[in-house]
């Protein structure tokens, strides 16, 4: 390997440290006073492939946590509600100024998920769990 692609680094080990931190982390401490190119791009890889590792996790956390599990919960109380009879419809109502809310199966239009109105059933209690 000639000097000068010596002190830029082969673009691979880098990305082998980011497909497998642990090794690019070894290459680095391995090479970091003998191929100072090569260690540079293992060590980054390295880096950044242990940041993704933390991260991704977290942001496909937040998507399934405010985008695809209210939906999901919305079709259980959905497909809850065609169990009673065609007539009942899901209903999310909110309890006061909390993040807290009750599912109801209502029919006839109704709106009001309380354990005061007889069109409704509680699916699920917030309030009481």
């Amino acid at each position: 390997m000639d000097n000068n692609q010596n002190e830029k680094g082969n673009f691979w080990w880098g990305v082998l440290g980011f497909f497998i931190p642990l090794a690019g982390l070894i290459l680095y401490l391995m090479w970091k006073d003998t191929r100072k190119g090569d260690a540079k791009k293992a060590g980054i890889g390295a880096i950044v492939g242990f940041a993704a590792s933390l991260v991704v996790p977290i942001i496909i956390s937040g998507v399934f946590y405010l985008v695809i599990w209210p939906s999901i919960q919305s079709s259980l109380v959905d497909q809850t509600c065609k169990t009673y009879g065609t007539e009942y419809k899901a209903v999310r109502t909110e309890i006061g100024n909390t993040d807290q809310y009750n599912w109801c199966c209502c029919k006839d239009g109704s709106t009001n998920c309380s354990k005061d109105n007889p069109s409704c059933i509680i699916v699920v209690d917030e309030d009481n769990e």
